[in-house]
């Protein structure tokens, strides 16, 4: 059913492409690969949270907010490397440390 959708999807409007596009701008693996597997929203109710969602982040970073991301690295491999008791870099490790 998601894989005969998503078909439909990249008929009308070339869906991958776009979502590939957008994905160039994420700086994290595990986001990419939730853009890359989204599908549209119809539900209006939830079109609407994310929306305002999206809007109060805007609102938060052109206010300066306090939270900064700066030095933020995407430790998803390390971590994957050792939950699997794989031996890790010292740069890995420190990766993880300041995490």
């Amino acid at each position: 059913m998601e894989q005969n959708f998503r078909n439909e999807l990249n008929q009308a409007i070339d869906f991958s492409s776009v979502l590939t596009q957008i994905s160039a701008f994420s700086s994290f693996s595990c986001a990419k690969e939730k853009i890359l597997n989204a599908l549209p929203v119809f539900d209006k109710l939830e079109i609407q949270e994310q929306l305002n969602y999206a809007k109060e982040a805007i609102q938060f970073e052109q206010a300066g907010g306090l939270l900064s991301l700066s030095g933020a690295n995407d430790i998803s491999l390390p971590v994957s490397k050792a939950s699997k008791q794989m031996t890790l870099t010292s740069k890995e490790l420190i990766s993880i440390y300041h995490f």
